[in-house]
């Protein structure tokens, strides 16, 4: 009876390697290399974990054996999970994911162009707005929100346009720093996991729904 729990385990794990690599693999097509760059640490230990597994029966495997199996695939998905955040972090604000990796500078830079860019935006297009809508023309505090409406409703979208167009380039170039940023902190975490500079310690925390595990 005492190894009815190791002998369930182990049909889970292999379950699990047997229906995670295909659908893995699937999004990348035909080739030498399956592994979503997500996920790349946790495919590579489950395809470790089939060939090491090949030939070998429920029987013949021991607790220790089963144990060293899940620690490792636990550890590859903690790297996994670990560039996730890095680079979701940059992609929400740029910098972020750099300063979570230890890099000061170019978390530093990332976020200077990050906030000059939504600064730089948002004066042009204060800017390029019709001049009657302009602080010097309209008092918004003082003036009756029909005079506002009014001054608004009463310009053409053509009159609009260039604000709109300074918004939209401003936005475009944001997501350039936001995208060039989580790309960079994906390739800074995945070399301090390969260094070692990077200590993945599990730490539980609140969620949205109840707690989740975060790196």
């Amino acid at each position: 009876m005492k190894r009815f729990p190791i002998l369930a385990a182990v049909a889970m794990l292999l379950s699990a390697a047997a229906f995670a690599q295909p659908m893995m693999g699937a999004r990348q097509g035909p080739g030498p290399s399956r592994h979503t760059f997500l996920n790349q640490y946790e495919s590579a230990e489950i395809d470790a974990l089939k060939a090491e597994f090949a030939g070998k029966s429920l029987g013949e495997l021991t607790g220790t054996e089963v144990e060293a199996w899940a620690e490792r695939l636990a550890i590859a998905a903690r790297k996994d999970a670990w560039i996730r955040s890095s680079m979701g972090a940059s992609m929400r604000f740029p910098g972020r994911g750099q300063l979570k990796n230890g890099d000061g500078l170019d978390g530093g830079l990332f976020a200077a162009a990050h906030v000059a860019t939504i600064a730089g935006t948002a004066a042009a297009w204060y800017l390029l707005l019709p001049s009657r809508l302009k602080f010097d023309q309209l008092n918004y505090y003082t003036s009756p929100f029909s005079t506002i409406k009014a001054s608004w409703e009463g310009i053409s979208l053509q009159d609009y346009l260039p604000s709109m167009a300074a918004m939209a380039g401003g936005m475009a170039l944001d997501m350039v720093w936001r995208v060039w940023s989580a790309k960079n902190a994906l390739d800074e975490a995945r070399a301090g996991i390969e260094s070692g500079k990077v200590e993945l310690k599990p730490l539980l925390g609140p969620g949205m729904m109840g707690f989740r595990m975060r790196y």
